[in-house]
């Protein structure tokens, strides 16, 4: 039943030739890395894709275009499988049958695996999870497409622009001069608020000045100033970077 979501890739969901699911999670990018030291991750991987194709140094994209093997492959049978032995066992045993509720509350939590209601709460977890990622994959296959389409244009972009890998540095220094003024003006509030239970030698004159009675709005004011510098830190890297490469996209000609 769940056979078919033992692997997916973002088209497409990709069933073993030989009839059994995947035993271990894997990659396409990866395998490719290793297929480089030993031909054997490409033998294991070429039995979730097209029957024929034997090319594993074909790029990603140009596979997830023409469907020719998923972009990973996720091994999901065995955990339905024990959870499915499980259940068929405790099905024999007297008392297994009790409902969750009626046991309550127990700091021992093998308690609750000697329960069916236990295992089928696990099966209809994992099936709905399994379901809910196939769905995903279908429905963003697109944009799945798009996202990848990008990550290669950015890092052309990149390869291109260096200085834009030293831009986080600025950022990095602009959210310190932040924390630090903020850190600073806090200080300074503080020590200046009255010492509640304490005994001061001396008071000023003239009752509560206005700075005593305005002192919570005054650290919210630096508050609501230090978000204000974070956020406009971190929308200026995003801008800059953002104007960085679509000037470099759009550009007539590219260097």
């Amino acid at each position: 039943m769940f056979r078919g979501l033992s692997s997916v890739g973002p088209d497409r969901v990709a069933s073993p030739r030989a009839g059994t699911g995947p035993h271990r999670f894997a990659t396409y990018s990866e395998m490719q890395l290793q297929h480089k030291l030993s031909k054997s991750y490409w033998e294991y991987y070429r039995q979730f894709c097209k029957p024929g194709f034997n090319n594993p140094e074909k790029p990603l994209s140009q596979v997830l275009r023409d469907e020719d093997c998923p972009s990973m492959i996720m091994p999901s049978r065995p955990c339905m499988w024990y959870c499915s032995m499980e259940l068929s066992q405790l099905r024999h045993i007297p008392g297994s049958d009790v409902a969750i509720v009626e046991v309550g509350l127990q700091t021992d939590l093998k308690v609750y695996l000697q329960l069916t209601q236990t295992w089928i709460i696990f099966l209809v977890s994992l099936g709905v999870t399994e379901a809910t990622i196939l769905l995903m994959l279908i429905f963003l296959r697109r944009r799945v497409r798009v996202a990848i389409t990008l990550l290669r244009e950015a890092s052309k972009a990149i390869g291109h622009i260096m200085s834009t890998l030293l831009f986080p540095v600025i950022t990095f220094h602009l959210l310190t001069v932040g924390i630090s003024y903020w850190t600073f003006n806090q200080t300074n509030i503080s020590t200046l608020a009255p010492c509640h239970g304490s005994q001061c030698l001396f008071a000023f004159y003239g009752g509560e000045t206005s700075y005593h009675r305005n002192l919570f709005q005054l650290q919210l004011s630096n508050l609501l100033v230090f978000l204000w510098l974070v956020n406009f830190s971190l929308a200026l890297e995003q801008c800059t970077l953002a104007g960085t490469f679509a000037s470099y996209y759009w550009a007539k000609r590219k260097p």
